[in-house]
């Protein structure tokens, strides 16, 4: 049987690891940048999805700001 890999994250720490950043960048990306989180019961929850169409339409925006 096949596990469908776990897409959501549950608090700042999950969502630093996945990005490769510290706790207080991450906060910075939410409140700067529309990051794709939500708090939830006072945890900061994302999903590895939505992180991954907010990263690519932030390189699309810098492309087209280039052009």
């Amino acid at each position: 049987m096949v596990t469908p890999e776990r897409t959501e994250l549950c608090g700042l720490k999950q969502i630093a690891e996945h990005l490769g950043k510290s706790e207080n960048s991450v906060r910075r990306l939410i409140w700067r940048e529309d990051f794709p989180a939500v708090k939830i019961a006072g945890e900061w929850t994302s999903d590895t999805r939505e992180i991954a169409r907010w990263r690519l339409q932030r390189i699309r925006r810098r492309r087209e700001v280039k052009d």
